[in-house]
């Protein structure tokens, strides 16, 4: 399962910098449990997971490991990213998936899927630019036998606007 500690710098992240970036709108949503959690955790993390039911979803969880939030998913994640600067996270289906799941932590807009390109599935891994604009994902192209990064726009839906070799590919000997 993936797991993702949300914060700018790739270091823990501490509860308050967590309630900034999530806004106070976020933690107002929250069942009075969740917001008590929360108040009282130093660093929040997200991981993915498969409930009972059989059903799959995001949770962002306390360093305890209480659960404070839970973002439902159409299947299976395995690895994730997450843009301080646009508040957006993303779940990329496990391999040889063909979903990405963009949605704001704080659930302050609906989420975004988007599926990969004909021929292609998503390797499960992908980031953001510094200015969260752009997201690159890795993906498998079948017919040409080798992976690719596909690059899509955030500031419009998320659509697919290009793709680039990884650079160990783009190498010449």
């Amino acid at each position: 399962m993936a797991d993702l500690n949300i914060s700018k710098s790739g270091t823990l992240t501490d509860r308050r910098h967590f309630l900034k970036m999530a806004g106070a709108a976020w933690a107002a949503t929250l069942m009075l449990d969740a917001a008590f959690a929360l108040q009282k955790t130093a660093a929040v993390y997200a991981s993915a997971f498969m409930a009972p039911d059989g059903s799959y979803g995001v949770a962002t969880l306390s360093e305890e490991g209480g659960i404070i939030e839970r973002v439902p998913l159409p299947a299976r994640a395995h690895g994730m990213t997450y843009s301080p600067a646009t508040n957006r996270a993303v779940a990329f289906a496990r391999r040889p998936g063909t979903y990405a799941m963009i949605f704001a932590p704080d659930r302050s807009v609906e989420p975004i899927v988007i599926t990969s390109i004909e021929g292609r599935h998503f390797y499960g891994h992908g980031c953001f630019s510094a200015d969260g604009r752009l997201l690159y994902a890795t993906e498998n192209d079948f017919a040409g036998n080798r992976g690719m990064i596909g690059v899509y726009d955030g500031t419009d839906g998320f659509s697919r606007v290009g793709e680039f070799p990884p650079m160990a590919s783009a190498r010449t000997t």
